[in-house]
Parts: C-alpha cells; sequence; structure tokens
C-alpha cells in the first residue's frame, strides 16, 4: 500500500508541471514585476499589440503612436530577441532581467520552447514566435493571447 501511496504522491507533483505546460494558466504569469515589464514592448505608452496566428507560431504587431515609442517598442523588441537565444536556465525564476526563460511572466512573445524573430516596422515592430515543436503551437498561441489580454486588463 505504502508503494501505491508514494507512486500517487509523485504522479501529483509531476502532473501539474507537465499540465502548466501544456495547457495556458495563471501560473505561468507571475512575478512581482519589480521592473514594470521593462523589457516588454507591449507596454510601452501608447503601444497596441494584434496577435494573428502564423504557420508554426503567431505573429505579434506592436505599434507606437509617436516617434519615440516607435523608437523604444523597437529597442525592447531587439531585448526580447537576444533573451530568447539565452539558454534556458536550471532554474526557474522570473526576475524581470531576462530570466525564467520565457515560462514565466506576463510579457506576450516570450515563450518557453520557441524560436523568436523582429523586423523593425516603420510605426513598431512585428515579432514572430515559433514553437519548436508543433505539439506546441495551440498552446504557445493560446498563452500568448492569455498574456496580452491580462496586460490589456490592467491597462
Amino acid at each position: 500500500m505504502k508503494p501505491l501511496a508514494l507512486a500517487l504522491v509523485a504522479c501529483s507533483l509531476v502532473a501539474p508541471k507537465t499540465a502548466s505546460a501544456k495547457t495556458p494558466t495563471s501560473q505561468d504569469m507571475t512575478g512581482k514585476q519589480e521592473h514594470k515589464m521593462a523589457n516588454c514592448p507591449s507596454t510601452v505608452p501608447t503601444a497596441k499589440t494584434s496577435i494573428a496566428d502564423s504557420k508554426g507560431g503567431v505573429a505579434l504587431t506592436i505599434t507606437g503612436a509617436n516617434a519615440a515609442a516607435v523608437t523604444e517598442i523597437q529597442r525592447r523588441a531587439g531585448v526580447q530577441v537576444n533573451i530568447a537565444v539565452q539558454p534556458e536556465r536550471g532554474a526557474i525564476e522570473h526576475t524581470g532581467d531576462g530570466t525564467g526563460s520565457g515560462e514565466l511572466g506576463y510579457c506576450p512573445g516570450m515563450e518557453q520552447g520557441s524560436v523568436m524573430t523582429v523586423d523593425n516596422l516603420p510605426d513598431g515592430a512585428r515579432i514572430v514566435v515559433l514553437a519548436h515543436n508543433r505539439a506546441d503551437v495551440a498552446g504557445l498561441r493560446q498563452r500568448t493571447r492569455d498574456r496580452l489580454g491580462r496586460l490589456e486588463a490592467k491597462r
């Protein structure tokens, strides 16, 4: 009886981690936002973010209402693409300084298990996020939309 009970406890500890990696939950939107999401292009004042499905992921178009906002959106998009190519860390921590490997946080576009490209536009930036695995595309799309929805609700 004890081995069965231990196996059930072990499975219950592993199951939520697996489920949160596949389905969006509020657990992946964590952090104290000490840096007020200073690396997220979607949080630039006047920024407007739209999401469209693309083959294998999503395309975010982030635009600004003035030259200063456009410059800042492009700068932050560049920071994000540099963060995204960093190797994943052993510990999952979200500090607002590029840690957490994209699993945690609120910023749309930062997604674990993906590749990101950025193109500057005259009025902002376009960020394309593609899932490494085809099976993760639907989850990536949903989490990206959930994160943007959470941001818009806070404005």
